[in-house]
């Protein structure tokens, strides 16, 4: 077993959770009872984790030890009847890189490899890059949020990688801004601006165009949430931003070992709506 093997876990990982979520008028549910990393290769990884959060929903990451210019992939799906035997209804073996590239035909594996594509950061090409760091959340708090804008609002730390939050307006809102502050806090706790920026939140709604941090946080807001792409706010709907996830490969390849310190605040008509603080810290591998 090598790193081949390695790959086919991460593979048939994230093709379970393609396969459990299709969504369709049907008479039956297609379910996770079980997920787990069998075995992987030191020499080309550095961890792997797999983990089942619900009977829908899987989630696979992994880190490898040296770049990876070829690999292949081998898909095998058996059926388990009632006295346990097994039929064997796919049995694939295809190129890693060519998967990547989406440009594989037919049916079954397009729809896999269409999945794979939206839920995950793996390039579109070989080859697979290792890093040295990775990004995470420490913690994720509501400061302050006034009821007579708000509801509720609430904000919370799934994973070192993951944030939910909900929030729902009292009545409609028609225009707001956002400050974002971004901070490097150093050993003595001194803290060292690295961003401090505001804007209109409806222009933000419509879409960020320059290639910067608040770029990468938008594409990742449009991915996970229900907001609307403009203004205004519905003061009749629960917005969500479910499983807002932080991707290493966002980032630039070398940035020192930091924490840092997100203060992100809502304002209307010089009134404060909801302020957030978020912690993280970039750290080795």
């Amino acid at each position: 077993m090598g790193c081949h093997q390695c790959l086919l876990i991460s593979a048939i990982s994230v093709i379970i959770f393609g396969i459990t979520d299709i969504n369709a008028s049907r008479f039956f549910s297609v379910e996770l009872s079980g997920a787990n990393v069998t075995y992987f290769d030191r020499e080309v990884l550095k961890c792997m984790n797999l983990r089942i959060y619900n009977p829908k929903l899987a989630s696979m990451d992994f880190t490898l030890a040296k770049d990876l210019s070829k690999f292949n992939l081998h898909f095998l799906l058996n059926i388990i009847r009632k006295d346990e035997r097994q039929n064997n209804i796919m049995n694939v073996t295809m190129s890693g890189c060519e998967a990547l590239a989406y440009n594989k035909n037919g049916n079954f594996l397009k729809i896999v490899l269409r999945e794979v594509h939206r839920v995950s950061n793996l390039p579109k090409k070989c080859p697979l890059l290792k890093r040295l760091f990775t990004v995470e959340f420490s913690n994720a708090s509501v400061t302050h949020w006034d009821a007579e804008f708000l509801q509720s609002l609430n904000c919370r730390l799934y994973s070192p990688k993951v944030i939910y939050a909900d929030f729902q307006f009292v009545r409609d809102l028609y225009s707001f801004a956002i400050n974002a502050k971004l901070d490097l806090i150093k050993k003595d706790n001194r803290h060292t601006s690295l961003m401090d920026i505001s804007m209109s939140g409806c222009e933000f709604l419509n879409g960020i165009k320059n290639a910067n941090l608040i770029k990468v946080i938008y594409r990742e807001v449009v991915r996970v949430t229900n907001l609307p792409k403009k203004c205004p706010f519905s003061k009749d709907t629960i917005y969500t931003l479910k499983n807002f996830t932080l991707k290493d490969n966002d980032f630039p390849p070398v940035i020192p070992t930091v924490i840092w310190q997100m203060q992100i605040e809502f304002t209307t008509a010089n009134k404060t709506i909801a302020s957030i603080v978020i912690d993280g810290r970039v750290r080795k591998f």
